[in-house]
């Protein structure tokens, strides 16, 4: 008998923690987008050390070169390791292993999940913000059925994790969905629904300033 996937509460706070891991991969590639290997992470959250960086090639758009895509770190107590988006090769299988990612990364984490999950001894955590769907309902059943901890995050106002867009039903979200809506709490827009930070804040408003771009009218 397959063991559903973990089903431990919801923890805005714990979502947070992963957040800055992924915000750092974002700023380090427009800090340094030439720079696919950096010795270190741009605003890397204190405590963790660099392990690897992830390269990929960009699948659309003229320039079909390699490119800093994300990193793996470990730290913390306790001692976990960080893999923003992929790269687990060589992990300890005792640490702890988290994969986040947020809108196309998110997708890339839970693709890596699953497949980490079915065929290594890694059992990751996986903490997506604002994915697309990645697979059809067999996909999400079998998703579904793993024995990890898994929180899909997402705007009930961003349109991306309600993409691709099928009549037929072929592409279907993976369970464990967790709904923010932050038209209370920021100015709505396509850009600021899906803006990492707004998803942030809206789960940790006392912790996450909202981006003054995404701040409501008065």
């Amino acid at each position: 008998m397959l063991q559903g996937m973990a089903t431990d509460p919801m923890d805005p706070a714990t979502a947070v923690t992963w957040g800055p891991f992924i915000q750092a991969a974002y700023e380090q590639y427009v800090s340094h987008p030439s720079e696919v290997n950096p010795a270190a992470i741009t605003n890397m959250p204190a405590g963790y050390t660099l392990v690897r960086t992830i390269q990929m090639t960009d699948f659309f758009g003229p320039v079909q070169t390699r490119v800093f895509y994300g990193f793996v770190a470990v730290g913390g107590d306790p001692k976990t390791a960080v893999v923003a988006l992929r790269g687990t090769a060589g992990l300890d299988p005792g640490l702890p292993t988290v994969v986040c990612g947020h809108s196309l990364g998110g997708a890339l984490a839970t693709l890596l999940v699953a497949d980490v999950t079915a065929n290594t001894q890694l059992k990751p955590q996986a903490w997506t913000f604002a994915s697309p769907r990645v697979g059809d309902a067999i996909f999400a059943a079998r998703y579904g059925a793993l024995s990890t901890v898994s929180w899909r995050i997402y705007n009930q106002v961003d349109v991306v994790p309600y993409f691709p867009i099928d009549t037929s039903g072929g592409y279907q979200p993976v369970t464990a969905g967790y709904a923010i809506n932050s038209l209370a709490k920021a100015h709505w827009s396509l850009g600021c629904a899906h803006a990492l930070n707004t998803y942030l804040h809206v789960l940790s408003p006392a912790t996450v300033p909202l981006d003054p771009a995404c701040k409501p009218a008065s």
